[in-house]
């Protein structure tokens, strides 16, 4: 992934997460974050890119999409979750260079929201 992702929302599915449908094997994945980031202007973002990342409880990426607008990440986020009222947590953080989630990082940015 690219290092210059700009983490704009995050949304934690509960303590036990929800089941996505998204199957990594004869089940439903289950996800206990959505991540949305805005890919800076560089190849491939032509000019800007959202992704819309589905973590399991470790932080570990099930799947991602990109899409054309926020908007349309968060509904991306919204319609495979099944979750009919969201908590969308705004924030500007950078993600770090390995491309990677951390748990703790992502806990604290829903515990600052109150």
């Amino acid at each position: 992934m690219n290092a210059a992702q700009l983490i704009l929302r995050v949304c934690c599915l509960g303590a036990e997460g929800v089941d996505v449908p998204i199957y990594l094997g004869p089940a439903p994945s289950c996800c206990k974050w959505i991540v949305v980031t805005r890919v800076a202007d560089s190849p491939p973002a032509d000019p800007v890119t959202y992704v819309v990342y589905f973590l399991d409880s470790r932080g570990i990426e099930i799947d991602f999409a990109q899409r054309d607008t926020l908007q349309e990440a968060i509904d991306t986020g919204k319609i495979l979750s099944s979750v009919t009222e969201l908590r969308w947590i705004k924030c500007r953080q950078e993600l770090d260079e390995s491309g990677r989630f951390a748990v703790v990082e992502l806990q604290r940015i829903c515990d600052d929201s109150g």
